[in-house]
């Protein structure tokens, strides 16, 4: 179960630190003038929404789910399907997480990306090329994200700080990767029901997806 946690954990700091190069937008400047404005009003819609109920599924481990509630910058994240239960806790700028009886106190660095109001703030501030995609439901849009390498490579500045060794590995893994948002929302209200993270390796058996579905009215 450690393995899996540190698996879990290893994915969001890699969504934190993607300069793979992306291709450069496609479509007219009011096509992506457009897609931005939509992008801003989910984010918008999500982040005043409280609490906001969420869960998370890893795509290579389907049998575990995490379900959580974010309240402001605060949240819970609790395991389902797992031998040994999962919990983490941030409050303030304390990060707790209790596997079975133990317990231990993390940092924001060492997680990464772990909740809606992360990503959906990363998405605001990194966002580069967007498009529409298809949606399999009535009255559901989507659209996908990939992020701006220039600006994610800030971030990992930001996130590293001194730790010059830590900060090469990082970015000498995440050179390998894409990273692509998939958001689909309700055309009426703009209401997001479902977040897709997609990592893009250059070795496609190093692909992963993790999914988030929100549990809104």
């Amino acid at each position: 179960m450690r393995k899996l946690w540190w698996l879990f954990a290893l994915i969001f700091l890699l969504l934190g630190c993607s300069v793979h190069t992306e291709p450069s937008p496609t479509g007219t400047i009011s096509d992506q003038t457009s897609l931005r404005e939509n992008l801003n009003q989910i984010v918008k819609r999500q982040l005043d929404r409280e609490p906001l109920s969420f869960s998370i599924i890893l795509e290579d481990h389907s049998d575990y789910r995490f379900v959580g509630e974010q309240k402001g910058a605060d949240w819970t994240l609790k395991s389902e399907g797992t031998d040994e239960p999962i919990k983490l806790t941030k409050k303030g700028d304390q990060i707790e997480l209790v596997q079975s009886e133990n317990r231990e106190k993390l940092s924001q660095r060492q997680l990464g990306l772990i909740s809606p109001r992360d990503h959906l703030i990363l998405l605001q501030e990194a966002a580069g090329r967007i498009k529409p995609i298809p949606a399999s439901e009535e009255g559901i849009e989507g659209m996908e994200i990939i992020l701006d390498k220039g600006k994610i490579g800030q971030i990992v500045e930001q996130q590293m700080g001194s730790q010059e060794t830590a900060r090469e590995v990082a970015l000498n893994a995440s050179r390998k990767i894409q990273v692509r948002y998939h958001l689909w929302y309700r055309t009426r209200d703009r209401e997001l029901t479902r977040m897709e993270i997609h990592l893009d390796s250059t070795n496609p058996s190093s692909e992963k997806r993790v999914r988030y579905i929100f549990r809104n009215p």
